[in-house]
């Protein structure tokens, strides 16, 4: 499954950067509007994206660790509507997506260095 990203603002990443994220997840499309609240370069980096019955607040972490990085992710999620029932499924499989992204991302990384 792709993910496409859209800027909706001009300029570098800074607080207020906004983008529209959209992609397809177990059959069904997602779009959310991102918004970057906080940025620290190599330190931190919160954003919050809002889209159909999901709201989320994503905040990770950046902390030297024996010779690489340690990644700290906390995420809020909020689902309203009937969706809301699902709630408790929907965070394990976001979880679980996030951190497959996660051990991709890291041996994208390790590739490149």
């Amino acid at each position: 499954d792709g993910l496409e990203v859209e800027a909706l603002t001009g300029g570098p990443l800074r607080v207020g950067t906004r983008v529209r994220a959209a992609g397809t997840g177990r059959r069904r499309r997602l779009a959310m509007d991102v918004e970057v609240m906080e940025v620290e370069p190599g330190a931190r980096f919160v954003y919050q994206g809002k889209g159909g019955p999901l709201s989320t607040f994503n905040t990770f972490t950046f902390e030297s660790d024996a010779g690489g990085t340690r990644v700290t992710h906390t995420d809020e999620i909020e689902v309203r509507g009937i969706l809301s029932l699902l709630e408790p499924l929907l965070g394990r499989l976001l979880r679980r997506q996030l951190a497959a992204d996660l051990v991709s991302l890291k041996a994208h990384l390790e590739e490149r260095s």
